[in-house]
């Protein structure tokens, strides 16, 4: 089965450098076939006959921990999940220029639900927020993105359960998958 790893909070300001061509290493040597990564921000593609999610991402960090020595998250992700998390995507979602589009991927046992939650109260005049299967879908005004209630979502408690790719990303680690 096709799956889709997304690493949290690697190559990020300097911070966490792991090198691409050594992830896909850790993921092979880990058993993974037909490994590939896309973008410098820790998106693996790969396969596994594992089917269960929790036994793949303990899997994984295991690996990360014993061969970059960090204690990373990550949240995996079928890829038929992913195409239906796309698929279902609100019909604005990705089509405004002036907007920012970001795909929440939620870390179980939390829920979408959860971080609607946490997110609080919108401003429906700058984003739209709403959730999909273990995502939450979240379009913000480029111009006013400073003001809208989802940008304060990162110093919460439950962002570290949380990995963020934007619309393009999304779309393209599909496209990857098929």
């Amino acid at each position: 089965m096709k799956y889709i790893c997304l690493l949290r909070g690697i190559n990020v300001g300097g911070k966490n450098p792991v090198a691409m061509p050594k992830l896909r290493d850790c993921f092979t040597d880990a058993g993974y076939t037909n490994v590939s990564t896309y973008i410098n921000s820790g998106n693996v593609i790969f396969e596994s006959a594992e089917r269960s999610i929790p036994k793949l991402i303990a899997a994984i960090e295991k690996a990360i921990a014993e061969q970059f020595q960090l204690k990373l998250r990550v949240t995996v992700v079928s890829a038929k999940q992913l195409a239906k998390n796309i698929a279902g995507a609100p019909k604005d979602w990705g089509n405004d220029t002036t907007r920012k589009h970001n795909l929440l991927f939620v870390r179980p046992p939390k829920t979408a639900e959860d971080v609607l939650k946490a997110i609080g109260e919108t401003k429906p005049d700058l984003e739209t927020v709403s959730t999909g299967q273990g995502v939450v879908y979240w379009s913000a005004s480029l111009a006013a993105f400073g003001r809208t209630a989802s940008s304060k979502f990162a110093s919460k408690p439950i962002y570290q359960d949380v990995t963020v790719r934007n619309y393009n990303t999304s779309v393209k680690l599909l496209e990857l998958t098929q």
